[in-house]
C-alpha cells in the first residue's frame, strides 16, 4: 500500500506540472 501511495503522488505531481505548463498563470 505505501508503494501505491507514493506513486500516486508522484503521478500527482507531474499532472500537476503539465497542467501548470499547459494552462500558464
Amino acid at each position: 500500500q505505501k508503494d501505491r501511495s507514493q506513486f500516486l503522488g508522484e503521478l500527482d505531481r507531474i499532472l500537476r506540472r503539465a497542467l501548470k505548463s499547459v494552462t500558464p498563470d
